[in-house]
């Protein structure tokens, strides 16, 4: 017969000690600024990342530039090599630094592990972890680094990042583990780095009372041995031994020691075990509560690793007020006289075990202190459906924590891991009581609990919250397309301060507008803005803007005093559409866009008031003066050991190569066009050195026949260097005195804005103030690095210098129109768009074309036009039936007008078709006298005297005139023109 056996224990609670080492792992607290996370979201390598890889929200690692987090778009796990190779690229490091270690398979997910290398050496917490959901990637979690000045590793070092949450300095280290203690020692054997997996409560002023009614439970998944046979108990307490017997509180499950020494009752004779006879109140309540969460566990998390292994519970441990979990034990000191012993009390067994919950659950990631502490305290909260943990433990009226009070990320972080956890657990104790009204308690519970243990199984950090809890909240592997409770989830995270902010989630992608030839009628500007939670209503579609302004200066820094035109785009769906209006050739277009949250809390532009951040393009049809395409070698180039403004120095040297690149590292993957391009490091390991020197010197370049209204320097370039803040790189010219310095790579505060091309680039700069320079000009491209963190630096190709096409073509006009059919002839025309522009000229004459502005009849005169006005003059002094050649000559700022003329440009032909003749039979009943006579009246009433007719708006927009000036008064009018020029 089944007999059950029964423990006597308590309902109970906990307490700690300040630990001596920090808590867990390494868990830096990374800055989330939405203005720093777009900036770093628009660089030329992001985007591109983008186009190639469809809708990743990436959230980037803002000391450094490297991404922290990708919501993908459920890519397919096939393409994971290929996806980490990338995510390389965009985080500036070297593919073959990622080692995939393993992949780790669990039910429908998949976890693959790549860590990092430097030198051949791991970096410790560094590399990419790939999360697959039914065969599909969606969550990407990467600790990049960029190691500078490290030195080269001996044999069983590891590369240890600063745990600084502002900057990362490195360390070669040896990693020594001692129990539950990880220390990292240098060279000289000094320890620089230590942590434990000891998880110990703090000590408040208040925690939970012994004291509560005795209760009676089964002793389950216990040994009992009798004279016959060894047999476990089950979970009812049931056996089939006869007494006397022995029990050993041990099972597949739980091992219960006091102290150090398991716990063997001999010689039981009844059913009871009786609480402080046979069992400590500890032992009991520890052995009785483990199976309470267990079962927790096991049906929230059937598939939890820790479910397979037994737990050893060492109670009545030397010490107070204290409870610990360390790698897989729990462990509780004894009481005292300032508090209970924290054996005793169920929310401290509770406790402890949450943080094996987490540890055990972690598929790759961070076992961060914070996070364990704030997920123990829910765990317990959840478990006893009480947010007050630890009731009474230090005396009556006191507890330990309590989680339903809001902690707020970062106005409540105290650097202390529990206080610190209560923003983690107060979030998801919010979340349990929106759960329960909205689903019930039973399912609001479990769906609660179940999403707790899920977002564990990323290890996130606290400043990880967000991409943990909504990949958690994921039910397709696909996170672009939302997940179940994502509005809300994301609601909750912000108001804690875990989560993305008003604006949710957005994503721009933006092809920025490249150069534009003269006469392009508009210039379009298309945009995408891609919310991951659309439905959550975070963007207000209304607030897009976009601002452009012409011709900034260069020497403008702060646009807070600069005037841009707002443009309001077309929107349909996620995709943005607007066009810049037509602007004059040699013209900069400056320009930028803007949106805002539905709440109006939050607005970005992306240009964050620096100028150097606005996209630029520039307007006008080119014409090379000078080329360069380097396939005849260095072609007079010159690459020599120096920069300007340092003193040479012996060790420097010169990488300038011309040749076909390989693509290595950061290279090309090939040239822009032809065979060759010139660059340093083109070929070899495609690095460039540390603590180096160089530039490459152009031949001398004349500027004949420049035009000043655009004359740039221009080229495709591959440049791919560091900050700055650190490594330099410049162009220069001199025109026969000293370089005059055209353009510099950025420097951030943080040196964390590397130049990073991953394709060719056009790249133009401003020479238009050295068009009056009589001595040709020589270019210069410099790159000093420092003694760390080296890319590909400069490679170029088809280098020229770039004027304005055909100048005497952009004054003349392109559509000139003279009716031929209407019973006056009206000629229409766009005026040049082009500046200067002083006076248009229309003429007229039969039998050919104008050949100047004076060879015909003058129509019109126009002494201020407006470049790109639209006009429409009447010709009243045609005869119908004739033919008549018309004409527009421009003249710029000096008194000679251009006198190219060309049919369908700037000439056409136009008349008025003859009269129609009725025969009415007899004229002299017609009422009408004498025809010819009639119709000298008819022409006297409509020729108007010479003189102004004022401009009128015609029905089509355009500016309509009559005619202006008759006969020779155009000629006077042109006339007294001159001669007020030449004055």
């Amino acid at each position: 017969m089944l007999s059950p056996i029964w423990s006597l224990g308590l309902l109970l609670g906990m307490a700690p000690v300040e630990a001596p080492v920090q808590v867990g792992e390494d868990a830096p607290r990374l800055a989330r600024t939405p203005e720093t996370q777009l900036r770093f979201g628009l660089t030329p390598r992001a985007m591109d990342f983008q186009r190639r890889w469809g809708s990743h929200h990436v959230r980037w690692d803002e000391r450094n530039g490297t991404p922290r987090a990708l919501l993908g778009p459920g890519l397919p796990a096939s393409v994971t090599l290929e996806l980490v190779a990338a995510i390389a690229r965009l985080g500036a490091v070297r593919p073959d630094s990622l080692v995939l270690e393993e992949v780790r398979s669990r039910g429908e997910r998949e976890t693959w592990v790549f860590t990092q290398h430097h030198l051949g050496a791991p970096i410790t917490g560094g590399g990419v972890v790939v999360h697959v959901r039914s065969g599909r990637i969606g969550l990407v979690m990467a600790s990049l680094h960029l190691p500078k000045e490290t030195g080269h590793p001996e044999a069983g070092e590891e590369l240890l990042p600063a745990n600084d949450p502002d900057t990362l300095g490195y360390t070669w280290v040896r990693r020594q583990e001692q129990g539950d203690l990880v220390r990292f020692v240098d060279r000289a054997g000094a320890e620089v780095h230590a942590w434990t997996t000891r998880m110990h409560l703090d000590l408040t002023t208040e925690e939970r009372t012994v004291g509560d009614p005795l209760i009676q439970v089964p002793v389950r998944q216990v040994f009992l041995q009798d004279a016959e046979a060894r047999e476990l108990t089950d979970d009812d307490g049931l056996h089939s031994r006869t007494p006397p017997y022995d029990v050993m509180l041990e099972g597949p499950s739980l091992l219960v020691r006091l102290d150090k020494t398991p716990i063997e009752l001999t010689g039981i004779e009844d059913e009871l075990l009786d609480w402080e006879v046979d069992l400590s109140p500890a032992a009991s309540t520890v052995q009785h509560h483990f199976h309470v969460a267990w079962d927790w566990l096991r049906d929230r998390r059937p598939d939890h690793p820790w479910l397979d292994r037994q737990v050893t519970a060492s109670v009545e441990v030397p010490g107070e007020c204290n409870a610990f979990y360390t790698n897989g034990t729990i462990n509780f000191y004894q009481g005292g006289d300032r508090c209970e012993d924290f054996g005793r009390i169920a929310d401290v067994v509770y406790h402890e075990l949450g943080h094996g919950f987490h540890h055990y659950v972690i598929e790759e990631g961070t076992f961060a202190g914070d996070i364990s502490e704030g997920s123990s305290d829910f765990v317990s909260a959840t478990l006893l459906d009480d947010p007050v943990l630890a009731p009474g433990a230090t005396g009556e009226g006191s507890y330990i924590r309590e989680i339903d009070t809001d902690r707020i990320y970062p106005d409540d972080v105290r650097d202390e891991t529990h206080a610190d956890g209560l923003i983690w657990a107060s979030m998801f104790w919010n979340l349990r009581e929106r759960w329960i009204d909205t689903y019930g308690a039973e399912d609001g519970t479990r769906m609660v609990d179940e999403l707790l243990l899920e977002a564990l199984s990323y290890g996130p950090t606290l400043t990880d919250a967000f991409e943990a809890v909504i990949a958690a909240d994921d039910d397709d592997g696909d996170l672009s397309n939302s997940t179940p409770h994502a509005c809300e989830l994301i609601e909750l995270l912000n108001h804690h301060g875990l989560g993305p902010g008003s604006l949710g989630l957005v994503r721009l992608d933006h092809e920025p507008v490249g150069a534009q030839g003269s006469f392009v009628p508009g210039y379009a500007v298309d945009f995408s803005l891609t919310e991951l939670t659309p439905e959550c209503g975070s963007l207000d579609t209304d607030s897009v803007r976009l601002h452009y302004t012409v011709d900034l200066p260069r020497d403008v820094l702060d646009l807070e005093t600069t005037s841009f035109v707002e443009v309001v785009p077309d929107r349909d769906g996620e995709d943005y559409a607007t066009t810049i209006p037509r602007q004059l050739p040699g013209s900069e277009v400056s320009y930028a866009l803007s949106w805002a949250s539905g709440d109006g809390l939050t607005a970005f532009s992306t240009h964050f008031g620096d100028a150097s951040r606005l996209w630029r393009f520039w307007v006008g049809d080119r014409e090379a003066l000078w080329c360069e395409t380097f396939e005849r070698g260095f072609a007079g180039f010159v690459g020599e050991a120096r920069v300007f403004g340092r003193p040479p120095q012996e060790e420097w040297s010169s990488e300038w190569e011309v040749d076909t690149p390989l693509g290595q590292d950061w290279n090309p993957t090939g040239p822009w066009a032809g065979r060759n391009v010139v660059g340093t490091a083109v070929t070899g390991e495609g690095l460039y050195g540390s603590g180096n020197g160089q530039r490459l010197v152009s031949t001398d370049v004349p500027l004949h026949g420049a035009s000043p209204r655009l004359l740039l320097l221009s080229a495709q370039r591959w440049l791919t260097v560091e900050d700055a803040r650190y490594d330099e790189a410049q162009v220069w010219v001199a025109a026969g005195g000293d370089p005059l310095k055209l353009w510099g790579n950025s420097a951030s505060e943080g040196g964390s804005e590397h130049t990073l091309d991953t394709a060719w680039t056009p790249f133009d700069l401003d020479l238009r103030q050295l068009v009056d320079e009589p001595d040709p000009l020589v270019f210069s491209f410099t790159l000093q690095s420092d003694g760390g963190l080296e890319f590909g630096g400069w490679a170029l190709d088809d280098l020229c210098v770039v004027t304005l096409a055909d100048e005497v073509g952009h004054y003349r006009v392109r559509d000139l129109v003279a009716t031929d059919d209407e019973p006056e002839v009206r000629i229409s025309w766009t005026q040049p768009m082009i500046e200067p522009l002083e006076a248009t000229v229309l003429v007229r004459k039969q039998g050919g074309w104008p050949e100047h502005a004076e060879d015909g009849l003058i129509v019109d005169l126009d002494l201020a036009p407006v470049p790109g006005a639209a006009l429409s003059v009447v010709d009243p002094e045609t005869d119908q039936g004739v033919v008549y050649h018309y004409a527009l000559f421009a003249a710029p700022a000096g008194d000679t007008f251009f006198s190219d003329v060309i049919e369908g440009d700037n000439a056409d032909l136009g008349g008025a078709p003859p009269p129609v003749v009725v025969d009415s039979g007899d004229t002299a009943d017609s009422g009408l006298g004498d025809t010819a006579t009639d119709t000298e009246e008819e022409d006297d009433r409509v020729r108007p005297p010479p003189g102004v007719v004022p401009v009128e708006d015609g029905p089509c927009g355009c500016a309509t005139r009559g005619s202006s000036w008759g006969g020779s008064g155009w000629l006077l009018a042109l006339a007294l023109w001159r001669r007020r020029r030449s004055r």
